[in-house]
């Protein structure tokens, strides 16, 4: 999906739970990117399409999260971050 979209050159570091023995939404597959990116959760920023696993474990990790709706409307009071409908909006956000 990475290479698909075109992002790979946008990313430090790129986590699959396959390969960690983690999946999202448990919070040290988060903490785990966090501590190679070197970074705290408040300055960082996570993208996901997935409310569950993406963006309510993004947001549990104290994360701020992005959601990929492409055009969903968002369930639930825990709002995301922001809400963008594709890809190609993250850079409004990054601007910010």
């Amino acid at each position: 999906t990475i290479d698909a979209l075109g992002i790979r050159k946008y990313m430090d570091v790129i986590l699959i739970s396959e390969k960690v023995g983690i999946r999202k939404p448990d919070r040290r597959i988060f903490d785990m990117a966090l501590a190679q990116l070197g970074v705290s959760a408040s300055e960082a920023m996570f993208v996901g399409d997935n409310p569950d696993s993406d963006i309510r474990g993004a947001m549990q990790a104290g994360i701020a999260a992005v959601w990929l709706s492409d055009g969903k409307a968002w369930a639930g009071s825990d709002s995301p971050t922001h809400i963008i409908r594709h890809f190609h909006q993250l850079e409004d956000v990054l601007s910010l």
